[in-house]
């Protein structure tokens, strides 16, 4: 059996693509994902590189939103 628990995040960060618009969630503190050298991602829109220093939101900012749709299992996922 399979057992799935919620877990509230300590923080999250968003970062936002310049070239598609595509948005970036990344649950956590900044400081944990920086102290495991984690800066730069790609995005899942177009395969640019989104990083802490340069590709954050600000509060009034929102990425463009993609329907998340059919993974296995029902979950959730890719278009």
């Amino acid at each position: 059996m399979v057992r799935i628990a919620e877990v509230e995040p300590s923080g999250q960060t968003v970062l936002g693509c310049q070239g598609c618009g595509e948005g970036m969630v990344l649950f956590g503190l900044e400081e944990d994902w920086r102290s495991e050298g984690r800066t730069v991602f790609g995005c899942a829109g177009c395969g640019e590189e989104l990083t802490l220093d340069d590709d954050r939101l600000g509060e009034e900012e929102e990425p463009a939103v993609r329907k998340v749709e059919g993974l296995p299992g029902g979950v959730g996922g890719g278009p």
